[in-house]
């Protein structure tokens, strides 16, 4: 489900629960919105529950829904609290959803002079193999990547696609903890700027998802589960059975999650005020809200830290351009002043 789906979704069905209306007829209407894809995951849930299935027990078993949402309707099926739960999760989503086009937005222009600056090299690629010296022959290859003509452009672009995709196999690799590469995770937070700005967009996720699973009335065990899920990395969600462990053996909230060893003490501190002081939905509510503004400017450093690279590459690609021309010409006037 995309995203912008998802807070369309949530923005509908919230209010439509809390006004009352047959989860039957909310699916029903929801199976004729969005695109195709939507429509045949809906209609698949529809058949689910005319089987007998509740909403949340059908959404978990359909990979098309997002998990916190699957969740979300699974603890509202039992606690009753969906409708306020599913608005909050639509506000959670749409949130994530500004932060996904705000790092779209800043690293836009850096991304079309990366373009315009591959597009001069293959001009240029391109010129050296139509034009020819006065005294025949080839043009010297002023780039040095012996690369000329129509096909030089093409081979050029082909080294470019199959870096994009080295780059996009790795990230791909990552999300999927292909052979356990989320191990890393904490080395990469030891990077300067990079590294808080992603473990504060983690934690936002995973403070949402547990503000999220207390209005909607989950138990400590299966909130902790939702937090972690949330996070989308595995190495969150390697320390869910330690959690879960410590809260059979009689640890509070702070307590299992403290065991944990991978949450910062100030996190830990502040649900440990919350239990304290029985307002554990309200402060879960404040900390989300908090780490939802540290997200946004973490998004903002990343979007900053990904037009610098961006930046420093074309300056490279131009830098090397024009030393290797002046190179050229300079081995030409050299050539040139020697005696015959």
């Amino acid at each position: 489900m995309k995203l912008t789906e998802a807070v369309r979704f949530c923005n509908r069905f919230g209010p439509g629960l809390k006004a009352g209306l047959d989860v039957i007829r909310l699916l029903e209407s929801e199976a004729k919105q969005g695109p195709p894809a939507q429509q045949k995951a809906m209609n698949r849930l529809l058949d689910r529950l005319r089987a007998g299935d509740e909403v949340g027990e059908a959404m978990a078993k359909d990979i098309f829904f997002p998990k916190t949402l699957a969740a979300i309707m699974v603890a509202g099926d039992e606690s009753g609290k969906v409708d306020r739960a599913i608005t909050l999760l639509g506000k959670h989503f749409e949130s994530r959803l500004e932060a996904r086009r705000k790092f779209i937005k800043a690293i836009a222009f850096p991304l079309l002079q990366l373009v315009g600056g591959i597009l001069v090299i293959s001009v240029v690629i391109w010129l050296m193999g139509i034009l020819s010296p006065a005294g025949g022959g080839e043009m010297s290859d002023i780039l040095g990547f012996g690369l000329r003509g129509t096909n030089g452009v093409l081979w050029f672009w082909a080294y470019i696609a199959v870096t994009m995709a080295f780059i996009f196999a790795a990230i791909w690799c990552f999300t999927r903890n292909v052979a356990g590469v989320q191990n890393l995770v904490p080395f990469l937070y030891m990077i300067p700027k990079l590294g808080p700005a992603l473990q504060t967009i983690t934690l936002s996720k995973f403070c949402a998802a547990m503000a999220l699973s207390y209005e909607a009335g989950l138990d400590p065990i299966r909130s902790i589960r939702l937090g972690l899920a949330s996070t989308g990395s595995e190495y969150y969600l390697s320390v869910g059975d330690r959690c879960e462990t410590a809260i059979r053996k009689g640890a509070d909230l702070q307590g299992a999650l403290r065991s944990s060893g991978i949450f910062p003490e100030e996190i830990l501190q502040e649900i440990n005020i919350a239990e304290e002081s029985g307002t554990s939905a309200e402060a879960m509510n404040r900390l989300a809200e908090d780490y939802d503004r540290r997200a946004q400017t973490a998004v903002a450093v990343m979007a900053t830290m990904a037009s610098i690279l961006i930046r420093i590459i074309i300056m490279g690609l131009f830098v090397f351009m024009i030393f290797r021309i002046a190179s050229m010409y300079l081995g030409a006037l050299n050539s040139a002043m020697e005696p015959i």
